[in-house]
């Protein structure tokens, strides 16, 4: 799924694991309530992103764009945001 289409995809409430989303195109994305885990999301586009109460652990964010994501009570365990764009 690396470099996928995922714009304004509803992903609410779901369970990843172990998958590369590195360059996806997850703008404007639901992912409220959903668990990544040991996941690669590197350079992914995550603008506008709806990510509140989200349980992030292992994830990669690495030059990820995260301007404008709600990250509302979303929990980030052992996650790395080196380089990624967080612009309000």
């Amino acid at each position: 799924m690396k470099a996928s289409n995922l714009k304004e995809a509803n992903l609410s409430n779901t369970v990843l694991e172990k998958t590369n989303l590195s360059k996806a195109d997850l703008s404007g994305a639901k992912l409220n309530r959903a668990w990544l885990q040991e996941m690669s999301l590197s350079g992914v586009n995550l603008t506008g992103a709806d990510l509140s109460k989200t349980e992030l652990q292992e994830v990669d964010l690495n030059g990820a764009n995260l301007t404008d994501v709600d990250m509302t009570k979303a929990i980030l365990k052992d996650t790395r945001i080196d380089g990624a764009i967080c612009a309000a």
